[in-house]
């Protein structure tokens, strides 16, 4: 009997060997998600200003995977409209996009990749402040260094990945990006 199943998990180890090899080409993808973003100004006739809010989240990209531990990737990001209560009586919302690039580094476990990726992302951020009737626009943009970890569970050319991303906007003290999404590879 132990002869059998000793057989029977070879068989399965064998079989499994192709689904859990990773897939190398192009790939294109989505993810979806919250933002959260912090933000801490001093301002010298309203004082400390501490803005703190999330959003949904989404992001398209694709990547090309030259060996099983090493590609590249680039996309577009929306972090959403955060809105909060900043000071007294002073409402402020934050409109954060971009256009972001990767190296990627894989670590293939079976048919999991747990991956790290550094890059840039040039960013463009609307800023609305409200405070009574006064509403008051500004806008901000930049090339800065972004950074995340994340792991994919690999179903063939499908992949279903789960991550998150540190964005170093800026004057912002935080900017983070939570997502899952799917890949699939040509």
């Amino acid at each position: 009997m132990k002869r059998y199943i000793l057989c029977l998990v070879a068989i399965l180890a064998v079989a499994a060997i192709p689904a859990a090899a990773a897939d190398n080409g192009l790939y294109v993808g989505a993810s979806i998600g919250g933002s959260s973003i912090k933000v801490s100004e001093f301002d010298e006739e309203l004082g400390e200003l501490n803005f703190s809010g999330g959003d949904f989240a989404y992001k398209l990209f694709a990547g090309y995977r030259f060996m099983s531990f090493l590609g590249v990737e680039a996309g577009y990001v929306d972090l959403g409209s955060p809105s909060d209560a900043v000071g007294d009586d002073i409402n402020a919302r934050i409109g954060v996009d971009g256009w972001d690039a990767f190296a990627v580094g894989f670590l293939p476990i079976g048919p999991v990749d747990v991956f790290a990726k550094l890059g840039l992302i040039s960013w463009d951020a609307d800023i609305r402040a409200a405070f009574e009737n006064i509403v008051e626009h500004e806008s901000d943009d930049g090339i800065d260094v972004v950074w995340g970890l994340g792991a994919a569970l690999r179903l063939g050319s499908l992949a279903v990945r789960a991550e998150g991303e540190r964005f170093e906007l800026g004057n912002a003290d935080k900017v983070y990006m939570f997502s899952v999404g799917a890949t699939f590879t040509f």
